[in-house]
């Protein structure tokens, strides 16, 4: 019998066999406390072994949060959950079968955008719990914001139509609102769901959607640690964005929405700029000065890209993306242009390193999605959000 290459088990139970794994996540409790790929040429029995050494840590900061960390009161927010999709019904039960469990709690809305045809109204219609809305315009932050004008939550969740949700993700995420109750948005740890493929193993040795296991809080212009220290800000803070978390797993207090104006239509619309508007949306928060809370407890599991190619796409569209919100920002907020040029500085010299790394040998990217990704920056660097901002003019005006 063939052996899954993501062996995905509760530290807590009897031995698991990883014969052959390229990654572990332990868990304890259903909590992800470490999360293991596998090194070149290590055996099953040091694979494991410092798994669950980074694990018994992770376990031990779990249980003293448990302890120590408890809301005075637990919280009376709603929340509307956001799934945005386009012809993806197969995917899009999936996660609405994980979201089963959540329909008595929270409302669950799922936006279909600029359908082609009835494969996502047909699937809703097999989950009754289900909200559906149609938006006949394409484009990704399109289909964001109808969602939350839309929503009844004070909360709303924006969940990609490729994850699986892991079962604690509610409860965590009402225990990090009762904590924190004046948030202004909330991520959680995106996990793989399987690597069975070399372009998924690729994808997470260089960090995947994982922002770490350990909570975070920033707080306008500030970072503060698990620890709850205050840390000096960055100079860039918080241009780099992408530390924050990621699109496919983030929460907002729908009041915030509403005074910010909503997500940036310009930026992820789809081809020809499939990226930039969950950074532009985590830079608004914090530029406002509200908190931003990273919660690892309030996971899912995202399918990556099995293939080569559909990776190098992935990547051109980060370093596209990346760039096209960096000339949001530009535009919005012409007295940060230093700043800006500082991001671009870092994010150049980051690139080169990997990429010099790479070509000799001891990196853990190819060069060629390394290149890809250069390419795609290059693009946003030289007006992206400008001739976006043209086309989605011109699609209202022809709406």
């Amino acid at each position: 019998m063939r052996l899954p290459r993501l062996v995905d088990f509760d530290w807590t139970q009897p031995p698991v066999n990883v014969e052959g794994a390229w990654g572990l996540v332990a868990r304890r409790l259903g909590r992800a406390v470490a999360v293991g790929l596998r090194r070149d040429g290590e055996r099953d029995a040091a694979f494991l072994e410092r798994t669950l050494a980074e694990a018994s840590g992770h376990a031990m900061v779990d249980i003293l949060r448990e302890t120590w960390c408890v809301p005075s009161q637990p919280s009376t927010a709603r929340l509307t959950i956001a799934i945005c999709t386009r012809e993806r019904a197969t995917l899009l039960d999936r996660v609405l079968d994980s979201l089963d469990g959540f329909s008595r709690h929270c409302e669950i809305l799922v936006v279909d955008n600029a359908p082609l045809t009835s494969a996502t109204y047909d699937v809703v219609a097999r989950h009754p719990a289900c909200v559906y809305l149609r938006e006949p315009a394409a484009g990704l932050d399109i289909a964001r914001n109808a969602a939350w004008r839309k929503a009844t939550g004070d909360w709303i969740a924006y969940l990609d139509d490729d994850v699986v949700v892991d079962p604690d993700w509610y409860d965590s995420f009402m225990r990090t609102v009762a904590l924190f109750p004046s948030a202004g948005a909330i991520t959680g740890l995106i996990l793989p769901l399987s690597l069975e493929t070399d372009a998924q193993v690729l994808f997470e040795k260089r960090g995947g959607f994982r922002r770490g296991l350990v909570p975070r809080v920033w707080r306008g212009g500030e970072h503060v640690s698990a620890e709850g220290y205050m840390h000096e800000s960055d100079p860039i803070f918080p241009l780099g964005s992408g530390q924050f978390g990621t699109g496919c797993n983030m929460a907002f207090r729908r009041s915030l929405l509403a005074e910010i104006g909503g997500f940036d239509e310009a930026l992820d619309t789809g081809a020809p700029l499939p990226g930039g508007g969950d950074l532009d949306m985590f830079f608004r928060v914090l530029d406002r000065g509200e908190s931003l809370i990273y919660e690892p407890a309030m996971s899912v599991r995202h399918e990556h890209r099995t293939d080569i190619e559909g990776l190098r796409r992935q990547y051109h569209s980060w370093g596209l993306g990346f760039f096209a919100y960096l000339g949001a920002v530009r535009v919005r907020y012409p007295g940060r242009s230093q700043q800006i040029r500082a991001m671009i500085r870092w994010w150049t010299m980051d690139w080169l390193r990997s990429l010099v790394l790479s070509w000799l040998g001891r990196g853990t990217t190819p060069p060629g999605l390394l290149l890809a990704e250069g390419r795609g920056a290059i693009e946003g660097y030289l007006g992206e959000y400008q001739r976006s901002r043209t086309r989605m003019r011109e699609q209202r005006e022809g709406r």
